[in-house]
C-alpha cells in the first residue's frame, strides 16, 4: 500500500489529528524504518492451555452463567513469562477451585476470585508447567477468564462479557479524552500499552509483529472507543488487527483480524 492510499484509509476511519498532523501509522515502502518489527515483550505462548471437558455448572454459578458466554474458560497472560517455570505436582478430581489453585500456583502468587465461585468443582493433573495445568483447570469453568499477571504475581478470575471491537455506536457519548500516538512511543504497541495504563486496563498483545510510529496522531472518546478506532485504522493494512475487550478483567487482547473467532474463547 503506498503512503497516499494509506493516509486516505486512516482519515476515513475517523482519526483525529492534532496540529494538522496526518495519522500515517505504517508506510511499508519507507526505507528508513523496517516493518514489521518484533515487539520487545510479546507474551509467551509456547505452552497453550489444553481444554478439558467442561463440568456441569453448580447451582451457585447459575446466575453468573446466565449472563455470560457458555464457551470454555480461558487463561490470559500479561507481562513477561520467566524463561523457565516450575511444574505443578499432584492431581485431584472434583475438588473445590479454591483448593486447587493454591496447589498449582507458585507460593509467591496471590489469587483473586472476584465474582467466580470458589467452590465450583474442578479436576487437575500435574507433571506439566503450572500455567498449562492452570489453563486446563480454567477451561472447565464456562464463561470465566483468568488473568496471570507475571509482573505483580497474581491470578485474577472473572466472569466475562466479551465483545469484539467494531464500529462506534452513533448513540455513544464518549468521555472527553485524547489518546495520543507519540513519536516517543516508537511503536504502536507501546502507544496502546500507555493508554491502557492510564485507563486502568491491561494489554495482551498476541501478534508477532508491531508497527513503528511514523507520524503523531490522536484518537478521541473513551479508551474502548480509542481501541476500536486504533484497530480499524489498520484494518486495510497488510497486518490488520482485532481488539477483544474483556470488560470484567479490564483486559484487551490484540489479535490478527483473521482470528476473530478467538474473541469468543
Amino acid at each position: 500500500m503506498d503512503k497516499k492510499n494509506l493516509v486516505a484509509a486512516l482519515m476515513a476511519s475517523g482519526l483525529l489529528c492534532s496540529g494538522g498532523a496526518i495519522a500515517g501509522f505504517i508506510n511499508e515502502s519507507a526505507p528508513a524504518v523496517p516493518t514489521p518489527v518484533a515487539p520487545t515483550q510479546a507474551p509467551a505462548n509456547e505452552d497453550k492451555p489444553v481444554e478439558s471437558k467442561q463440568l456441569e455448572p453448580t447451582q451457585s454459578l447459575g446466575k453468573q452463567l446466565s449472563e455470560t458466554s457458555a464457551t470454555a474458560g480461558r487463561l490470559v497472560e500479561i507481562g513477561t513469562r520467566p524463561a523457565s517455570v516450575k511444574a505443578a505436582r499432584g492431581k485431584g478430581s472434583a475438588m473445590a477451585l479454591s483448593d486447587v489453585v493454591p496447589a498449582v500456583l507458585p507460593t509467591a502468587f496471590h489469587a483473586d476470585y472476584a465474582d467466580v465461585s470458589r467452590n465450583v468443582p474442578v479436576s487437575w493433573s500435574g507433571g506439566k508447567p503450572w500455567p498449562v495445568v492452570m489453563g486446563e483447570v480454567v477451561s472447565q469453568l464456562p464463561g470465566v477468564v483468568a488473568t496471570i499477571d507475571w509482573t505483580n504475581q497474581t491470578i485474577t478470575f472473572g466472569m466475562q462479557k466479551v465483545r469484539a471491537t467494531g464500529p462506534v455506536s452513533a448513540n455513544a457519548v464518549p468521555a472527553a479524552a485524547r489518546w495520543e500516538v507519540r513519536a516517543s512511543d516508537l511503536t504502536l504497541r507501546q502507544s496502546l500499552m500507555r493508554w491502557a495504563k492510564d485507563a486502568g486496563w491491561q494489554v495482551s498483545w498476541e501478534v508477532k509483529y508491531d508497527f513503528p510510529v511514523q507520524l503523531e496522531a490522536a484518537f478521541g472518546g473513551t479508551f474502548e472507543d480509542a481501541v476500536e478506532q486504533f484497530t480499524a485504522s489498520l484494518r486495510t493494512s497488510e497486518f490488520p488487527l482485532l481488539g477483544c475487550m474483556y470488560e470484567g478483567n479490564r483486559v484487551v487482547r490484540i489479535l490478527h483480524y483473521g482470528d476473530k473467532k478467538e474473541c469468543d474463547k
